[in-house]
């Protein structure tokens, strides 16, 4: 049973609707792909069916507007969203370099 999900740096333009038929999945990692939108539409017909998942990192996409957040919190309450890269090890912690393809926020 597939609990856990990287579709990270894929250059994604949305959210794939297969991804309905994950129904076990508690993380979904669409980090990294700069291009991502969501939308009303997508959280509902998408990451609403998915009634395992409590973490949704999206840092490094264009799926981080405030409202699509306040969206998430109201439709998906039980839901975590990471919005920002976590430091890496020997990280400063800020002014990293970002990898090819991240945005900078």
């Amino acid at each position: 049973m597939l609990e856990s999900l990287s579709l990270a740096r894929n250059r994604l333009p949305s959210l794939p609707h297969s991804l309905v038929a994950a129904t076990s999945l508690v993380d979904l990692d669409l980090s990294g792909n700069p291009n991502l939108l969501l939308s009303e539409t997508s959280v509902d017909a998408v990451l609403s069916e998915m009634p395992n998942l409590r973490r949704l990192k999206v840092w490094g996409t264009a799926a981080r507007s405030p409202w699509l957040l306040l969206y998430l919190r109201t439709r998906l309450p039980q839901l975590e969203v990471v919005t920002e890269r976590p430091a890496s090890p020997g990280e400063g912690g800020s002014d990293a370099e970002l990898e090819e393809g991240e945005v900078d926020d």
